[in-house]
């Protein structure tokens, strides 16, 4: 008589329904935040400031940065109304016809709304940046949704984790002429069709691991990111689920700031899990 275990069949199949539901929320989710006025998809503008208070397109003002080693970005000139719409500052009716706003390094603010356009100031290797969100852009308005590869969850990666000391790094930024610094708390180590890997682990609540992979070789700006789970009781052994690798902004166009991977974290086999660039 042959006896089939059929509590073993049950348990696996409900924790791999659980897994492709939390999996499904977070695609729903992720879609959701590219949806809105303020996702990468809506940026159609990004002009570099400097001491010389000049015009930007389609934007009412003058714009600068003060001198210093800790300048401040200006706008003066400001008009109440532009291009038929009330100019407001944020959400708030403007209330003068200049404004200064200071912001840290690797930082952003929003200092006006026009319309359907809202403007945020960054600031990225101490250099003043002016970016325009349409929410008319064509790429938000066509966006259906990221490719993205089928749940495998073969691709939930257990490794080691070796914690260091914090460590200052320096990675470009995806436009020439820009520098992140970024702190790095250790490695994560796992392997995978017998090859070894070893990956920088960069701070952040959660931590987590920016990579490069074969798949992404021909993807201006192609790299992705992924969250590092670190078991609370060994804080030795973690996880990493490629199945939610997403894109950097900067895959969107050619407006985004964003950091490349640390050196050497490149996998030397595509990870075909988590955000694609498949139509």
């Amino acid at each position: 008589m042959t006896i089939t275990n059929t509590h073993d069949t049950i348990t696996s199949t409900t924790s791999t329904d659980a897994a492709r539901a939390d999996w499904l929320q977070w695609r729903q989710d992720r879609k959701a935040a590219l949806s809105g006025p303020t996702s990468p998809l809506a940026i159609v503008a990004l002009h570099w400031l400097d001491e010389t208070p000049r015009e930007l397109a389609d934007l009412p003002g003058h714009w600068s940065h003060t001198g210093g080693d800790d300048p401040d970005a200006v706008v003066t000139d400001l008009p109440s109304t532009f291009a038929g719409h009330p100019v407001r500052a944020g959400d708030d009716a403007l209330a003068q016809a200049s404004l200064d706003v200071h912001v840290d390094e690797a930082q952003a603010t929003w200092l006006l709304r026009i319309g359907e356009r809202r403007v945020q100031v960054i600031r990225r290797t101490g250099r003043y940046g002016v970016r325009v969100y349409d929410a008319d852009a064509p790429a938000l308005v066509d966006f259906t949704g990221v490719a993205v590869h089928d749940l495998d969850l073969d691709w939930v990666v257990e490794g080691e984790f070796v914690r260091s000391e914090p460590t200052g790094i320096v990675v470009p930024g995806a436009l020439p002429g820009l520098v992140h610094h970024q702190q790095a708390i250790g490695e994560f180590r796992f392997v995978r069709n017998g090859i070894v890997t070893t990956l920088q682990v960069l701070d952040g609540q959660p931590p987590a691991i920016s990579f490069r992979d074969p798949s992404t070789a021909e993807v201006p700006n192609g790299w992705r990111r992924v969250t590092l789970e670190i078991d609370p009781v060994t804080g030795t052994r973690a996880t990493v689920d490629f199945n939610r690798a997403q894109h950097f902004p900067a895959v969107f166009n050619e407006y985004g700031t964003c950091p490349h991977p640390p050196a050497g974290n490149t996998i030397a086999f595509p990870v075909t899990a988590g955000e694609s660039f498949g139509s």
